[in-house]
């Protein structure tokens, strides 16, 4: 089963629902428990994959979006009650969706690209007007040039709170990934700033947990725990994982 028309679309951008921070942070910390050895483990391995990635644009691209997406996919499975193993960390990689999360990914990076093309005109505008006049732009160029950046910064943030529930909406409803981030912007816009403060929670919390040095290992699969929580109250879980998770891997 595939969410793919406008009105079966439509039914989860309207839907009704509520921000309870402290809700999905408890809910978060249930699931992170269930399987607390297997997220570690996996965000050890994860990071020793994608750490020589980094430095491999194209490698890093086709591998994150799948092993990103590994956190959702046993988050969500622990929520609906069902079976976790280690290899559904790697449920990304299979047969369905793969190429989807991988086009979601390119498009996101797209889509933020051109959010900054306007801080990329405003520095640009300030370099040349500086080289024309020994380094001293003029006040008008100043103001275009950071009205143009703060522009961007909103834009962006906006878009990266918006976009919060594109990869679970991949994973629940087999969204397009256009639907996908659609979807998911129209749904968060709703209530924007309510999401907005529970990302900065989570950001906060991370903040605090990192400073002690081994505090990411918990803190990332944390932070893919409590969006999950929010997404299962938020938009709810719709299609029950079946046989169809388990395509070959690619």
């Amino acid at each position: 089963m595939t969410f793919s028309n406008s009105e079966q679309l439509n039914e989860i951008v309207q839907r009704p629902y509520t921000v309870d921070i402290s809700q999905f942070l408890k809910r978060a910390w249930q699931i992170l428990l269930s399987n607390l050895g297997g997220f570690v483990g996996f965000t050890i391995l994860a990071l020793v994959i994608l750490f020589p990635l980094y430095f491999t644009v194209l490698g890093f691209i086709l591998v994150m979006p799948a092993l990103i997406s590994g956190y959702f996919f046993v988050a969500f499975r622990i929520a609906q009650n069902k079976t976790v193993s280690f290899s559904n960390f790697f449920d990304g990689f299979r047969e369905g969706f793969f190429g989807r999360l991988l086009l979601l990914f390119i498009v996101e990076v797209i889509v933020f690209l051109i959010a900054n093309i306007p801080s990329s005109l405003g520095f640009f505008g300030i370099v040349i007007t500086s080289a024309q006049s020994n380094g001293s732009p003029n006040v008008f160029i100043l103001a275009l040039a950071g009205i143009l950046i703060l522009l961007s910064l909103l834009l962006t943030i906006y878009l990266a709170v918006g976009y919060i529930f594109a990869i679970p909406l991949v994973i629940d409803k087999r969204l397009p990934f256009w639907d996908a981030l659609e979807t998911s912007r129209k749904l968060v816009s709703k209530k924007w700033w309510s999401v907005f403060g529970f990302l900065i929670v989570l950001s906060l919390l991370s903040s605090i947990v990192n400073s002690t040095g081994v505090g990411v290992l918990f803190t990332i699969p944390f932070t893919h725990a409590a969006i999950s929580a929010a997404y299962e109250s938020i938009v709810g879980f719709t299609i029950p994982l079946s046989s169809e998770d388990e395509a070959p891997l690619l």
